[in-house]
């Protein structure tokens, strides 16, 4: 059975995004951290929802999924920081 912070977390991280996107939401450090466990929860989610898919895909192929889905959560995070505005000298440490 899934937990159920695998289905919380992200319909509120897209009801967050959602938000954002409509209404300028200022930013914040209360708004950094509510953003920041956002994305932690929804990692977590990812990965348990990918876990279940895993299980019933048996070896090989779960451990494919688990790894892609691993991956895709840390190309999604380089992005979004490439994609900010600012400079970031430590980008390429990442």
């Amino acid at each position: 059975m899934v937990a159920r912070y695998a289905y919380v977390f992200p319909v509120a991280a897209s009801l967050l995004a959602a938000t954002s996107y409509f209404i300028n939401i200022a930013s914040s450090d209360l708004m950094a951290l509510v953003s920041t466990a956002l994305l932690l929860g929804t990692a977590f989610s990812a990965v348990q929802h990918a876990e279940r898919v895993s299980d019933r895909l048996g070896q090989p192929y779960g451990t494919l999924v688990l790894t892609f889905s691993v991956t895709l959560i840390e190309v999604s995070v380089l992005v979004s920081l490439m994609l900010n505005e600012g400079n970031n000298p430590t980008l390429a440490r990442e």
